[in-house]
């Protein structure tokens, strides 16, 4: 259970804060109007949709037509790429092949250079990760530098949940 940002592992204090995961990736800790919510309604899909694509909108709707992801595919190569990043470092999943508003919102501002706070952003997914929201475990490998810093004593060799291989059915 965190209290202010530090849990208790193997007796060792562990600091998870933005502060602690922006020291693991190296990124700027406080920043001024920098993305730090995924709050869609803040901002103008129009202009990331002129933005993301090339002349492509291909935005599928729900029922009640409100936009909800477009297929991968679709986006320009440099957000193919930084999709991929995010996909796998930011907003983990374990599907690649659709681009999600939150998704998109991060490749506008990566592909603007505008700010975002990395660590808060993470830490908001870690939160949503440790109430049940979803029913994997993310950021294995920050969880793991984060208790290394601390000091926390680790026995035996370390290996994640390993995946089939790409050519094993």
């Amino acid at each position: 259970d965190a209290v202010n940002g530090v849990i208790s592992v193997r007796g060792v204090e562990v600091a998870v804060s933005s502060k602690s995961i922006n020291r693991v990736h190296n990124t700027p800790n406080s920043l001024t109007n920098a993305l730090t919510d995924l709050k869609l309604d803040d901002h103008n899909f129009d202009e990331i949709i002129h933005l993301l694509f090339d002349g492509l909108e291909t935005w599928q709707q729900n029922k009640r037509g409100n936009l909800m992801e477009f297929p991968t595919a679709s986006l320009i190569v440099l957000g193919k790429i930084w999709h991929t990043f995010i996909s796998s470092r930011l907003l983990p999943t374990q599907h690649c092949s659709e681009v999600t508003k939150p998704r998109a919102l991060l490749l506008s501002f990566i592909l603007q250079k505008r700010k975002m706070n990395v660590g808060k952003l993470i830490l908001k997914q870690m939160m949503m990760v440790a109430r049940g929201a979803t029913k994997s475990i993310w950021y294995p490998n920050l969880v793991t530098e984060l208790c290394t810093r601390a000091g926390v004593p680790i026995e035996g060799e370390m290996t994640c949940p390993g995946r089939r291989a790409i050519d094993e059915r």
